[in-house]
C-alpha cells in the first residue's frame, strides 16, 4: 500500500496565481472546498461600474507545476 502525501494549497499561493493570470482584479475572498476545489471571488473596477465575479479552480499537481489549475474565464454575476 502506497503512502501518498497530500499537499495542502495555501491561500497565498492561490492569490499569486490569480494575480499572475488575471490582471486588474482585486481578490475579495477565497473559499476552499473538499477534494482540492476552490473559488476565488474577485472585483474589477470599470469606468462606471464595479463587476464582481468568481474564478473556479482545483489543486492538481499532475497537470500543473505549481499545483493550481484555474478556469480561463471569470464567471461574472
Amino acid at each position: 500500500m502506497e503512502n501518498k502525501s497530500i499537499k495542502i494549497m495555501h491561500k497565498s499561493t492561490i492569490k499569486s496565481q490569480v494575480k499572475k493570470q488575471f490582471q486588474n482584479v482585486e481578490i475579495i475572498e477565497i473559499k476552499k472546498f473538499k477534494f482540492g476545489m476552490f473559488c476565488v471571488k474577485v472585483k474589477k473596477e470599470l469606468k462606471r461600474t464595479t463587476k464582481i465575479g468568481n474564478i473556479f479552480g482545483e489543486t492538481n499537481f499532475n497537470k500543473s507545476e505549481n499545483g493550481i489549475v484555474l478556469d480561463k474565464k471569470i464567471s461574472w454575476s
